[in-house]
Parts: C-alpha cells; sequence; structure tokens
C-alpha cells in the first residue's frame, strides 16, 4: 500500500473483468484495453483506470482524437500527473448530411459543402460523407459525381448513402400513362417492403426515362 502501484490488463471492466474484484486492492492506476477510444474515470477511492486508445483510428467506427497516455509518476509523493498525447498523423471524421428535399446532385452538393467548409477538417484527414432524410423519388442524386467533387481535398474520402426515397402514391393513383402503371404494380406488390418499393420505382423511373442507372 506504500508502493505506487500500476496494474496493465488487456479487457473491459463489466465485460470481461469484473470491477469489483479490482476495488480495494491498492491499485493506483490500472491501465486497460480493448476499447480504442480515449477514457478515464475513477476505479476507487484510491485509484483510477483509463483506456489510452489506439494510437491510430483504423476505420470510421474509430473518429476522434487517437494518441496515447503519459504517466509522469513522483515516488516520493506517490502522487502522478497522467497527460494524454495525441499521436495520430491523421484523424477520421463521419459527416452527416441531411439532403431532405434536394432535387438534384447540384442540391446535394451544396448540403455537403455547408457541412464542410469553415469546419477546420485538416487537409490529411479521412473523411466519410452520410448521407440522411428523405428526398422525392424523381430527384436526382449522382454518388460518383459527388465522390469526385471531395476526393482531392482530403487523403481519402468516400461517400455512405443511407438517404431514402419518397413517392407521392397520391399522384399517380389514376395517372393512365405507363410510368403510373408501374408506379402502381410495384406499390402492389405484397412482398416488397415500402423502402425497397421507393428504390424499385426511384430506379424504374430512370430507366423509363432512358437515362443511365447512377446506383444501384
Amino acid at each position: 500500500n506504500d508502493n505506487y502501484n500500476v496494474v496493465t490488463l488487456h479487457g473491459q471492466l463489466g465485460d470481461e473483468i469484473s470491477t469489483g474484484d479490482l476495488k480495494n486492492k491498492g491499485i493506483d492506476y490500472l491501465a486497460l484495453g480493448h476499447i480504442h477510444s480515449y477514457k478515464k474515470e475513477r476505479l476507487d477511492a484510491r485509484g483510477v483506470y483509463c483506456y489510452p486508445g489506439c494510437l491510430e483510428g483504423r476505420g470510421f467506427d474509430e473518429c476522434g482524437e487517437h494518441g496515447f497516455v503519459m504517466l509522469d509518476i513522483d515516488e516520493l509523493t506517490g502522487t502522478i500527473d497522467s497527460t494524454f498525447i495525441p499521436f495520430a498523423s491523421r484523424k477520421l471524421y463521419t459527416i452527416p448530411v441531411d439532403i431532405t428535399g434536394c432535387e438534384s446532385t447540384t442540391d446535394i452538393l451544396e448540403r455537403m459543402r455547408a457541412e464542410t467548409a469553415g469546419k477546420g477538417y485538416p487537409e490529411k484527414s479521412l473523411i466519410k460523407y452520410e448521407l440522411v432524410g428523405k428526398i422525392d423519388v424523381e430527384s436526382e442524386k449522382d454518388i460518383d459525381f459527388l465522390l469526385h467533387q471531395f476526393s482531392h481535398l482530403f487523403y481519402f474520402v468516400k461517400i455512405k448513402d443511407n438517404s431514402a426515397y419518397l413517392v407521392d402514391y397520391a399522384a399517380f393513383a389514376k395517372d393512365k400513362s405507363l410510368k403510373g402503371e408501374f408506379i402502381r404494380t410495384v406499390m402492389g406488390r405484397a412482398d416488397l417492403p415500402e423502402e425497397d418499393k421507393a428504390t424499385v420505382i426511384h430506379y424504374g423511373l430512370q430507366a423509363l426515362a432512358g437515362e443511365e442507372i447512377l446506383d444501384a
């Protein structure tokens, strides 16, 4: 108990490791692994536990600051100064972009630029744009074009399209065109989930218009 005691252990408290087994054991600093982001909390009245994280983010599930923890221990007083040291040469960012109401690729591009401009993302960052929201089924959306507009700005860029299509079914209920017949046929498919119907209609309308299928 008179020493400053550092314990290193790979694992996660409350999961592989029981917190109760480590409390009141004379631990001053418990260095843990498994979780790849920095976190520091009290272990008990005497000690703390810390996840220093990994040195570099390895995927977009590991965004944010990464580095290591430096411990400066005063053996005479039994005190410690712990400092998180940023180390990663590149950072990963996920940028959500709500494209609700956009009617064209140009509209989506402007939304993406608005979410990027002035936010201080370094040029050597790894960026994932995540498109969310809902757009009209007849709206145009060219992911490859959008990617080309941003790929030169950062070390790595990807676009994850999690947006959905909206279909005004009532507008086509009595439409006597081929488009109306196609939409009613898809709407009547009981084996298709509603979100899949909207996607099928989107690509079908592109095909009927003689347009290139931009994404599939």
